[in-house]
């Protein structure tokens, strides 16, 4: 008889204990903190992997902490997107070369404006800043992590897609794009946290 620990040997390999397989420590929390420096640690109260480690919980209690600043900003950056796209429809109504070049202008700045969306609600829950600053760093990291950024777009128009294909799911592709974008600008901000740290 084995311990709930126990492994069973595969294709003529020894048996490894799953408590020699997680190895001796440290490990990281969703938020990229140590949970547990080593075993004791980890098997004890003091690990971080309950949910104030929580990525999920870390990102409502911050949302909340910052609801004010969320609608100026979301109001804002709506207010601009709806000025983007009355300025395409006085553009349809210009000369045909003025057309062009005002739709070739209008395409470059909807392309940054739709980077820029990825990274400004995940940027102010990540950090504590003003609402113009939010707006800044939003684009700076968006084309400063560009392949980022593009999965996010990626990501945000298949579920864009999805939706429009079955409208029911509307219930829960908003939760999930959110999530998921959410998990990949998260993996940015820990990389831009380390490299500042380390400087």
């Amino acid at each position: 008889g084995g311990s709930a620990l126990s492994a069973t040997a595969a294709a003529g390999k020894p048996a490894v204990n799953a408590k020699d397989r997680i190895g001796t420590g440290p490990w990281y929390n969703a938020k990229g903190m140590i949970a547990a420096q080593n075993v004791a640690d980890l098997h004890s109260d003091n690990n971080k992997l309950g949910k104030e480690g929580s990525l999920t919980r870390t990102f409502i209690t911050r949302f909340r902490e910052n609801l004010g600043q969320s609608l100026l900003v979301g109001a804002i950056w709506t207010v601009f997107g709806v000025a983007l796209f009355l300025d395409f429809l006085v553009a349809n109504q210009l000369s045909y070369w003025a057309e062009i070049i005002l739709k070739s202008v209008l395409v470059l700045v909807c392309t940054v404006y739709a980077f820029g969306s990825v990274y400004l609600f995940p940027v102010m829950v990540h950090y504590e800043t003003d609402w113009k600053t939010v707006i800044k760093n939003s684009l700076l990291i968006s084309i400063g992590r560009l392949p980022t950024t593009v999965v996010c777009l990626v990501f945000f128009t298949v579920m864009v897609g999805l939706t429009v294909v079955v409208p029911f799911l509307v219930v829960i592709t908003g939760s999930i794009t959110a999530y998921v974008v959410y998990r990949l600008c998260d993996r940015v901000f820990r990389k831009i946290d380390a490299a500042h740290a380390d400087a």
